[in-house]
């Protein structure tokens, strides 16, 4: 089946990975910028802190604004409102330069407050733009389209990096995000059934007394969150390890293309082999493997060649156990419900990585990077193997 059957849908998939492309791009060369200016680990820990933790209390806002005035309205609203906030951004920049780090993460409050709508918005969409039988296709895209970005876009930004004002590359994201936007409201989508408006049965729905009621929504949701607390960790520990190793910003950004891009091959490779071991194990064993390779950054310290390999394996099976999740999530929440649920757990799991973030950040700030290292792979590591050994158990009982 080809995806170009459905227009549509390959309208929005181009317009939303053109938008997290270039988000990646501008996230890079801050980041970079601010490492090569000295700023520390601290100031990235928090920056990071800035930019992601808010969704904590932007998620329940946006199942709300969901309910009440649609999902497309909302994903619009948020496509140009962050236009904005880069185009702001742009002309404090120029102004006022590095001198005045508070308005950077003020921006990066507003991204992280609504970044949630799109992400959980999205797959609602789905079942609108093509026909249900190829949804398993539309996941296995999406992810390819935060890996594509993350490649292309940290390849961009480290580039750019060395060559453009991080202002000049804030005014090109702001247009990238205003014609994503525009792309997304005059997008022809089939009417829906079910009004959009709040009602009775939104208003009495409890999200989480679902996901806890099913195992396939709260064990996954158990273990990535703290898979993202050991990203997060390792948000601020990349761009410190490849300084030390007194590398240029080109090398940061291949670091990141090669997750991305191993990612992108772990979603396409691993959901087709077949086995004969429940979806729920083979999650476990693919994340207690994705988090053991992460000792490969130890070594990756002082020789670089190694962290390149850790990051390759566990990359290539996040991006497998990404997709797992993915399917267990969609059979096990009722259509109508879907957007609400979703952006209650992607609230929860997006949480955690700038609080990873945020401890690395002070803990590098007085201290080596190896223990911050081990961290992030005990805690991506125990989880996984202890919910795997009580499934075995379970099922052995």
């Amino acid at each position: 089946m080809s995806i170009r059957q459905y227009p549509q849908f390959l309208r929005y998939w181009i317009g939303d990975t053109a938008s997290l492309w270039a988000g990646n791009a501008f996230q890079v060369a801050l980041y970079w910028t601010l490492a090569s200016y000295a700023h520390g680990a601290q100031e990235l820990g928090w920056l990071s802190f800035f930019s992601t933790a808010p969704v904590l209390g932007g998620g329940p806002i946006v199942a709300g604004l969901f309910q009440r005035f649609g999902i497309r309205r909302v994903m619009v609203a948020d496509f140009w409102m962050r236009s904005g906030v880069y185009a702001a951004l742009a002309f404090w920049l120029t102004w006022h330069g590095f001198s005045h780090l508070w308005f950077i993460d003020g921006a990066s409050t507003l991204w992280g407050l609504t970044f949630i709508a799109n992400t959980s918005g999205g797959p609602s969409l789905w079942p609108r733009l093509l026909p249900e039988t190829n949804l398993p296709l539309a996941m296995k895209l999406e992810q390819t389209g935060w890996n594509i970005s993350a490649v292309g876009g940290s390849l961009t930004g480290g580039l750019l990096a060395m060559v453009l004002p991080l202002k000049t590359l804030a005014l090109i994201v702001s247009g990238i995000f205003f014609l994503a936007g525009l792309n997304l409201a005059v997008l022809f989508l089939p009417p829906q059934g079910a009004p959009q408006a709040i009602h009775e049965a939104h208003a009495s729905f409890r999200p989480w007394s679902l996901v806890r009621s099913d195992m396939r929504l709260w064990a996954p949701l158990h273990v990535f969150w703290l898979s993202n607390f050991g990203a997060g960790d390792l948000v601020v520990v990349q761009p410190i390890m490849v300084h030390k190793w007194h590398a240029p910003a080109l090398a940061y950004a291949l670091l990141e293309s090669l997750s991305a891009l191993m990612g992108t091959v772990g979603t396409w490779f691993w959901p087709r082999r077949r086995s004969t071991r429940p979806l729920l194990t083979r999650l476990w064993l693919m994340q207690t493997v994705a988090g053991l390779a992460l000792a490969g950054y130890w070594i990756g310290i002082m020789h670089p060649l190694w962290a390149f390999v850790g990051i390759t394996v566990n990359a290539a099976m996040a991006g497998g156990t990404s997709i797992f999740v993915m399917q267990l999530r969609f059979g096990a929440i009722p259509e109508e419900h879907r957007a609400v649920v979703l952006t209650h757990i992607r609230t929860l799991l997006q949480a955690a990585g700038p609080l990873g973030a945020l401890a690395a950040g002070q803990w590098l700030a007085h201290h080596t990077l190896g223990p911050a290292i081990g961290g992030a792979v005990l805690i991506s590591v125990v989880p996984s193997m202890g919910l795997l050994g009580a499934t075995w158990w379970w099922t052995i009982g």
